[in-house]
Protein backbone atom coordinates (compact mmCIF):
# COMPACT_ATOMS: atom_id res chain seq x y z
CA UNK A 1 0.00 0.00 0.00
CA UNK A 2 0.89 3.43 -1.12
CA UNK A 3 1.79 5.91 1.90
CA UNK A 4 -0.57 8.75 2.11
CA UNK A 5 0.42 12.13 0.34
CA UNK A 6 0.22 15.34 2.34
CA UNK A 7 -0.68 18.36 0.40
CA UNK A 8 1.67 21.18 0.65
CA UNK A 9 0.92 24.85 -0.67
CA UNK A 10 3.35 27.49 -1.85
CA UNK A 11 2.47 30.75 -1.20
CA UNK A 12 4.02 33.60 -3.72
CA UNK A 13 5.02 36.99 -2.28
CA UNK A 14 2.20 39.43 -3.65
CA UNK A 15 4.98 40.69 -5.38
CA UNK A 16 5.77 37.51 -7.47
CA UNK A 17 1.85 37.38 -7.68
CA UNK A 18 1.96 40.45 -9.49
CA UNK A 19 4.95 39.50 -11.83
CA UNK A 20 3.47 36.82 -13.00
CA UNK A 21 -0.17 37.76 -13.50
CA UNK A 22 1.26 40.94 -15.41
CA UNK A 23 3.12 38.43 -17.24
CA UNK A 24 -0.22 36.33 -18.32
CA UNK A 25 -1.58 39.55 -18.96
CA UNK A 26 1.09 40.29 -21.43
CA UNK A 27 0.66 37.40 -23.71
CA UNK A 28 -2.88 37.76 -23.69
CA UNK A 29 -2.61 41.07 -25.14
CA UNK A 30 -0.30 40.00 -27.53
CA UNK A 31 -2.51 36.43 -28.67
CA UNK A 32 -4.53 39.10 -29.88
CA UNK A 33 -1.97 40.89 -32.24
CA UNK A 34 1.34 39.19 -32.91
CA UNK A 35 0.77 35.85 -31.27
CA UNK A 36 -2.80 35.41 -33.13
CA UNK A 37 -1.48 32.63 -35.42
CA UNK A 38 0.10 30.66 -32.24
CA UNK A 39 -2.37 31.66 -29.90
CA UNK A 40 -2.46 27.67 -28.86
CA UNK A 41 1.09 27.76 -28.03
CA UNK A 42 0.70 31.76 -26.15
CA UNK A 43 -2.06 30.29 -24.03
CA UNK A 44 0.43 27.85 -22.15
CA UNK A 45 3.65 30.21 -21.60
CA UNK A 46 2.65 31.74 -18.36
CA UNK A 47 1.11 28.78 -17.11
CA UNK A 48 4.65 26.93 -17.92
CA UNK A 49 6.38 30.33 -15.78
CA UNK A 50 3.99 29.70 -13.04
CA UNK A 51 5.34 25.78 -12.88
CA UNK A 52 9.20 26.77 -13.72
CA UNK A 53 8.61 29.53 -10.64
CA UNK A 54 7.60 26.07 -8.29
CA UNK A 55 10.39 23.88 -9.58
CA UNK A 56 12.84 26.91 -8.69
CA UNK A 57 11.70 27.22 -5.62
CA UNK A 58 11.43 23.77 -4.70
CA UNK A 59 14.91 23.43 -6.11
CA UNK A 60 16.28 26.34 -3.61
CA UNK A 61 13.96 24.77 -0.75
CA UNK A 62 14.25 21.49 -1.52
CA UNK A 63 11.22 19.32 1.16
CA UNK A 64 11.18 22.60 3.20
CA UNK A 65 9.62 24.57 -0.11
CA UNK A 66 6.47 24.80 1.63
CA UNK A 67 7.66 26.83 4.24
CA UNK A 68 9.06 29.57 2.23
CA UNK A 69 6.94 32.00 0.03
CA UNK A 70 7.74 32.18 -3.70
CA UNK A 71 10.24 35.07 -4.25
CA UNK A 72 9.85 38.23 -6.60
CA UNK A 73 12.97 36.97 -7.73
CA UNK A 74 12.60 33.28 -8.42
CA UNK A 75 9.13 34.60 -10.49
CA UNK A 76 11.05 36.74 -12.35
CA UNK A 77 14.20 34.11 -12.95
CA UNK A 78 11.13 31.48 -14.05
CA UNK A 79 9.86 34.23 -16.65
CA UNK A 80 13.06 35.02 -18.17
CA UNK A 81 13.25 31.27 -19.30
CA UNK A 82 9.93 30.89 -20.66
CA UNK A 83 11.31 34.03 -22.86
CA UNK A 84 13.74 31.81 -23.43
CA UNK A 85 11.72 28.61 -24.61
CA UNK A 86 9.28 31.05 -26.00
CA UNK A 87 12.33 32.23 -28.41
CA UNK A 88 12.93 28.92 -28.84
CA UNK A 89 9.97 28.14 -30.13
CA UNK A 90 8.94 31.27 -32.24
CA UNK A 91 12.64 30.12 -34.38
CA UNK A 92 10.97 26.67 -34.68
CA UNK A 93 7.53 27.86 -35.93
CA UNK A 94 9.19 30.91 -38.01
CA UNK A 95 9.32 29.09 -41.18
CA UNK A 96 5.59 28.12 -41.05
CA UNK A 97 4.16 31.21 -39.68
CA UNK A 98 6.26 32.96 -42.68
CA UNK A 99 4.45 31.39 -45.27
CA UNK A 100 1.05 30.75 -43.74
CA UNK A 101 1.54 34.65 -43.14
CA UNK A 102 2.25 34.90 -46.88
CA UNK A 103 -1.17 32.77 -47.53
CA UNK A 104 -2.99 35.39 -46.09
CA UNK A 105 -1.79 38.22 -47.49
CA UNK A 106 -2.15 36.61 -50.55
CA UNK A 107 -6.06 36.03 -49.39
CA UNK A 108 -6.39 39.73 -48.80
CA UNK A 109 -4.92 41.35 -51.70
CA UNK A 110 -7.15 39.27 -53.70
CA UNK A 111 -10.29 40.06 -51.88
CA UNK A 112 -9.08 43.60 -52.68
CA UNK A 113 -8.78 43.16 -56.08
CA UNK A 114 -12.22 41.59 -55.77
CA UNK A 115 -13.76 44.23 -54.12
CA UNK A 116 -12.09 46.72 -56.78
CA UNK A 117 -14.05 44.66 -59.70
CA UNK A 118 -17.28 43.85 -57.73
CA UNK A 119 -18.01 46.85 -55.58
CA UNK A 120 -15.39 49.55 -57.20
CA UNK A 121 -13.66 50.37 -54.21
CA UNK A 122 -10.10 49.85 -53.48
CA UNK A 123 -10.53 49.11 -49.75
CA UNK A 124 -11.04 46.35 -47.39
CA UNK A 125 -12.13 46.65 -43.54
CA UNK A 126 -11.54 44.68 -40.69
CA UNK A 127 -15.56 42.91 -41.60
CA UNK A 128 -14.27 42.26 -44.80
CA UNK A 129 -11.62 40.39 -43.99
CA UNK A 130 -13.33 38.58 -41.19
CA UNK A 131 -16.72 37.87 -43.25
CA UNK A 132 -14.25 36.03 -46.12
CA UNK A 133 -13.10 33.70 -43.53
CA UNK A 134 -9.67 35.18 -43.81
CA UNK A 135 -9.53 35.09 -40.37
CA UNK A 136 -11.85 33.80 -37.99
CA UNK A 137 -12.70 36.80 -35.93
CA UNK A 138 -12.37 40.51 -35.47
CA UNK A 139 -9.40 40.46 -33.23
CA UNK A 140 -7.32 38.05 -36.29
CA UNK A 141 -8.36 40.04 -38.59
CA UNK A 142 -7.50 43.34 -36.91
CA UNK A 143 -4.01 41.88 -36.57
CA UNK A 144 -3.55 40.24 -39.93
CA UNK A 145 -4.03 43.62 -41.55
CA UNK A 146 -2.36 46.36 -38.68
CA UNK A 147 0.69 43.41 -39.38
CA UNK A 148 0.35 43.90 -43.56
CA UNK A 149 0.32 47.80 -42.73
CA UNK A 150 3.44 47.95 -40.39
CA UNK A 151 5.04 45.35 -43.37
CA UNK A 152 4.26 48.20 -45.50
CA UNK A 153 1.55 46.18 -47.77
CA UNK A 154 -0.75 48.48 -46.68
CA UNK A 155 -1.71 51.25 -46.06
CA UNK A 156 -4.76 52.27 -42.90
CA UNK A 157 -6.77 55.22 -42.97
CA UNK A 158 -9.83 56.04 -40.41
CA UNK A 159 -12.89 57.27 -41.65
CA UNK A 160 -15.77 59.02 -40.42
CA UNK A 161 -18.98 59.01 -42.19
CA UNK A 162 -20.16 62.16 -43.26
CA UNK A 163 -22.88 62.50 -40.91
CA UNK A 164 -21.25 61.22 -37.90
CA UNK A 165 -21.04 57.68 -36.61
CA UNK A 166 -18.34 54.99 -35.63
CA UNK A 167 -14.87 56.05 -37.27
CA UNK A 168 -13.97 52.94 -39.61
CA UNK A 169 -10.53 51.66 -40.59
CA UNK A 170 -9.70 51.17 -44.16
CA UNK A 171 -7.24 49.20 -45.40
CA UNK A 172 -5.70 50.42 -48.96
CA UNK A 173 -2.69 48.43 -50.86
CA UNK A 174 0.51 50.09 -50.64
CA UNK A 175 1.65 50.14 -55.01
CA UNK A 176 3.98 52.65 -55.72
CA UNK A 177 4.31 55.74 -54.79
CA UNK A 178 0.85 56.43 -54.10
CA UNK A 179 -0.29 54.38 -51.28
CA UNK A 180 -4.18 54.78 -51.65
CA UNK A 181 -4.80 54.17 -55.53
CA UNK A 182 -7.80 55.80 -57.05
Amino acid sequence: MLPALTLRIVQPTPEARARLVAYYNQIVDRRRGEFSDVSDFAARWAEQAWRLALVLHAGLHGAQAHGHQLTLETAVNAIDLIEWFVNQQLNLLSKGRRHSARKLEDEVFELLADQKQRRGVGYVTVRDVQRARIAATADAARALLERMERDGLLMGEDVTPTGGGKTMRLFRRVSGSNPFPD
